[in-house]
């Protein structure tokens, strides 16, 4: 899990542009996609555009590809709220469920965790259903400049190498499922 985790992370994600590009998965030299135009506005712009290329009389104030640069930018700022809209979504749930499945007396317990991600500010650790954060204050030390390996510790202590997509054992240092925040510290 873990591995798939990185994996679908690393992925460019996708943009909405109104210039011809290639699909890197696909390896096709040019690639659009679009849906029924009910779910998203990007597929209604595809299919009035493909329409009115046709030669539909209904669709002929279609966007033109002059317009299309600033709407493509508007869709890519939308679409970029919205999924952090949604990963805070389900941030709230998912350490609700933690929060639920822990109970009060076992929040100390220790748990199994996977590093799937790291910053500046530590390491991100997959445990049970929710996501939590290693603080970089608590962990002492830094990331490797491609955040792949963090060196636990400071001059004067024993330190540690925290590598992605490495098994650790942690616990709950602070969960808070209004919030979606889950904060844990190395067992």
């Amino acid at each position: 899990d873990g591995l798939r985790e990185l994996l679908w992370g690393a992925r460019a994600a996708a943009t909405y542009s109104p210039e011809l590009a290639a699909h890197s998965g696909l390896g096709v030299a040019t690639y659009t996609h679009f849906t029924s135009p009910i779910r998203r506005y990007a597929d209604l712009v595809v299919h009035r555009s493909l329409l009115a290329e046709l030669g539909e009389e209904a669709f002929r104030n279609a966007h033109r590809h002059s317009q299309l640069e600033g709407l493509a930018k508007h869709l890519n700022e939308r679409t970029r709220t919205a999924k952090k809209l949604s990963r805070k979504a389900d941030d709230v749930c998912f350490v609700s469920l933690l929060r639920y499945r822990l109970r009060e007396t076992e929040l100390e317990r220790e748990m199994t965790g996977v590093i799937v991600g790291m910053s500046g500010h530590g390491c991100y650790v997959r445990v049970d259903c929710a996501e939590g954060m290693l603080s970089g204050r608590d962990l002492g030390g830094n990331a490797n400049e491609e955040q792949t390996v963090w060196q636990t510790g400071d001059e004067d202590s024993v330190s540690r190498e925290l590598r992605l997509g490495e098994t650790i054992e942690v616990r709950v240092k602070n969960l808070d499922p209004v919030r979606g925040q889950l904060r844990l510290v190395l067992s």
